[in-house]
């Protein structure tokens, strides 16, 4: 796990997915109700849990009924303490859509691997980005 330049402390990405109703759906009542099921919804979240399908969204589940499983990972308090404590949003999450993000990740390689300076890669992506 990456550590924090500052504090040294272990952090990482915390990414997941998200559930969402359009404003144009035709049954928006049921698409809310199919999005709180998948989501938060405790007999979906133990039923995805127990079959190894994924960590609950529901963090008193996290901290009970998946630590007592008994099937691999043998220490899924690792995942508890980083969906709780050691974790961080990805840069995109406060943003109105991910699109500047996936422009870097797409382009920040020519820094890497030497092509384009950080000054000259800033110079041309810059207006790309605020786009964004």
């Amino acid at each position: 796990m990456a550590k924090e330049p500052n504090t040294g402390e272990s952090i990482t990405w915390l990414g997941s997915l998200g559930f969402a109703v359009s404003a144009d759906s035709k049954h928006p009542e049921e698409a809310f109700e199919l999005a709180a099921y998948l989501s938060v919804d405790e007999d979906s979240q133990r039923n995805l849990m127990e079959r190894g399908a994924g960590f609950p969204n529901l963090i008193e589940m996290a901290e009970t009924e998946y630590l007592e499983l008994d099937f691999a990972p043998e220490n899924k308090q690792v995942f508890l303490d980083i969906a709780t404590e050691q974790s961080q949003p990805l840069p995109a999450e406060l943003t109105y859509d991910g699109e500047w993000y996936d422009y870097f990740g797409e382009t920040i390689v020519d820094v890497w691997e030497g092509r384009k300076t950080v000054d000259e890669y800033v110079a041309d992506v810059a207006p790309r980005m605020q786009a964004y």
